[in-house]
């Protein structure tokens, strides 16, 4: 992550990784792509109602002359296959603009392309405001505070030591 520069938001604490675990439970899978018994890429991918959907991944500085990660991804895409699942999501970059590197690996993949929009829409503000009031009281007990302001949704807000 650092060596692309990612905003700090890509930074995951591993506990967001156990609360991906425990939400997604079966439907959330790690896959390594090993090197000489050395991991040198990995990736997270959901999979649900037929459509195995990246997540995140990454590959080893020193790996990437050999690119892992499009092996990585086609044994990927048969294991999905091979599990039924009928399309595979890579997602998109960082940002929709031609020179974004994120989006120019993932559209080596395929020629297909599909509008995309977030919405930030809170559909239950007592809940939003209780999650957001849980999450800053647990990082507060943690000597943790949010790595951002204006994250959405803030109970989900990277968090880095309080200083």
């Amino acid at each position: 992550m650092r060596r692309v520069a990612a905003a700090e938001r890509y930074f995951f604490p591993p506990a967001y990784f156990k609360r991906l675990r425990e939400a997604l439970d079966s439907r959330i899978h790690l896959f390594v792509g090993l090197l000489e018994g050395r991991v040198v890429c990995g990736g997270v991918f959901g999979a649900c109602h037929g459509i195995l959907q990246y997540h995140l991944g990454g590959t080893l500085s020193a790996a990437l002359k050999l690119a892992p990660m499009k092996l990585l991804l086609d044994e990927v895409r048969l294991w999905g296959m091979d599990q039924g699942l009928h399309t595979f999501h890579l997602g998109g970059g960082t940002t929709s603009d031609p020179d974004d590197s994120l989006l120019y690996f993932k559209r080596g993949f395929s020629e297909r392309l599909h509008d995309f929009a977030v919405w930030r829409w809170i559909l239950s503000p007592e809940v939003y405001q209780r999650l957001c009031a849980e999450k800053t009281q647990w990082d507060e007990q943690h000597g943790l505070r949010a790595a951002a302001t204006n994250y959405f949704p803030e109970y989900r807000c990277p968090t880095v030591p309080c200083v």
